[in-house]
Formats: structure tokens, C-alpha cells, sequence
């Protein structure tokens, strides 16, 4: 749904899908939280500080890629 929107709105989506393989709430580097709650690091079934790094470092990659490829 959120590619379709995005493609329908000529706006640039940044899947976090493959980059988060391994990354569950049970896995030793969890960038979300499941259903109990982190102390000082989201809220239950919310992303962790890892995760949204993650996010922020994956779209900073993606606009400097845009941006190359427009020089």
C-alpha cells in the first residue's frame, strides 16, 4: 500500500523491509520493540533508537544517491 501511494504521489520511498532482516524484536539487535515495553527506548511494538538511526542513515544513503546520479 505505502509503495502504491508513494508511486501514485511521485514521492521516493525508502523500504526499510531487507535492512531490517535480523533486526526483530527477539534478535540482539532489535530495531523495534515487541509487546513489552523498553525502558527509555520506544514504546511497546514501536521502533528503538537502533531502528530509527537505521531509518534516518537509510534515507540520508538514498537522497545522496538521487543527488549524484542528478549531477
Amino acid at each position: 500500500v505505502m509503495s502504491g501511494v508513494a508511486q501514485a504521489h511521485d514521492v521516493r520511498l525508502v523500504p526499510m523491509t531487507q535492512l531490517s532482516i535480523g533486526h526483530d524484536p527477539c534478535s540482539d539487535d532489535p530495531w523495534t520493540n515487541g509487546t513489552k515495553e523498553t525502558r527509555d527506548d520506544g514504546a511497546w511494538l514501536h521502533p528503538r533508537r537502533a531502528g530509527m538511526e537505521a531509518t534516518a542513515d537509510a534515507v540520508i544513503d538514498a537522497l545522496d544517491a538521487e543527488t549524484s546520479a542528478a549531477k
